[in-house]
């Protein structure tokens, strides 16, 4: 079943705020900052790849213009309570600028984005290991690189899709009753063809 809570990047307007990622942790500061919907009616947009409704690039501002180098941590947070960690699957697509890791539960994934502009276009991942009981913490870390001939336009942004996100339930008790009692019944139809 769909993992509930987990949304692609810029699923509001260009210029908003988006509701479910947020700026955990930047050069500006440990306290977390909204995350604005970039808006696409110039640079960065493009060459960043373009906006689209199914997502959106967010960053520290709408306009995405000047930002400091150094790492930001966008980050998301979803709920596998009621479902089985092991069977949890997230697919998608993401873009960054500049590079970039995927970290779940403080842990990296292994999956990044390590060479020049990566925000020409959106890259494949997938999520299959990792994941805990109960709330969960997906990091997206972009490292802005310094650019000296950028004339204090150095953007940094996100951008996610999510294409599937699933998980298993945990059988309901009445699925563990029905399940033992089939197998008693087996058994004892097993014992009487071994006594026939």
């Amino acid at each position: 079943i769909p993992i509930p809570g987990l949304y692609s990047t810029g699923t509001v307007p260009e210029g908003g705020i988006d509701p479910y990622y947020w700026i955990a942790a930047s050069p500006y500061g440990p306290l977390p900052l909204a995350a604005y919907v970039v808006t696409s009616d110039g640079f960065p947009i493009p060459p960043w790849v373009a906006n689209n409704s199914s997502s959106r690039w967010i960053s520290r501002t709408s306009n995405a213009q000047a930002d400091a180098v150094g790492l930001y941590t966008f980050r998301t947070t979803f709920d596998l309570t009621g479902l089985i960690p092991g069977t949890a699957v997230i697919v998608g697509q993401w873009s960054s600028d500049n590079s970039a890791q995927i970290w779940l539960n403080g842990v990296f994934t292994g999956v990044g984005l390590n060479f020049e502009r990566p925000f020409l276009s959106l890259h494949s991942f997938t999520l299959s290991s990792g994941f805990q009981p109960g709330l969960n913490t997906l990091d997206f870390i972009v490292n802005n690189w310094n650019c000296p001939n950028c004339n204090h336009s150095n953007p940094t942004g996100l951008r996610v899709l999510i294409l599937e996100a699933t998980a298993e339930p945990v059988p309901e008790p009445t699925t563990f009753a029905l399940l033992g009692a089939g197998l008693i019944a087996l058994g004892i139809l097993a014992r009487r063809l071994r006594a026939s």
